[in-house]
């Protein structure tokens, strides 16, 4: 995990930027970088969570309602479990109105 001041997985600041330079370097990208995306990351988390949770849009999408937590048959994504909500979204949705 890259530094987070909320959330810091190494007690010292120079073992974290040695797990820090690891990552990255597995990445392909700098420990710069890495931090720019973690930062990203943390104000996307912010912005969804100050969004009221009764108010968030969420479908049946296997994408965002399944493989979270424990493993269980009914909570595996299946072989294009994913591909198949998408074809049968497509075609529940009326098409685009074309100008003419």
């Amino acid at each position: 995990m890259t530094y987070q001041p909320d959330r810091s997985s190494a007690t010292d600041p120079a073992e974290q930027r040695r797990v820090d330079e690891k990552i990255a370097a597995r990445m392909g990208i700098s420990v710069e970088e890495l931090h720019e995306i973690d930062r990203r990351v943390a104000e996307d988390i912010a912005a969804r969570d100050a969004v009221p949770a009764e108010q968030r849009i969420v479908d049946d999408n296997p994408k965002f309602t399944k493989g979270f937590g424990p493993v269980t048959p009914e909570n595996e994504i299946q072989p294009g479990e994913i591909r198949e909500h998408y074809r049968n979204s497509e075609a529940a949705s009326p098409p685009d109105e074309q100008p003419s």
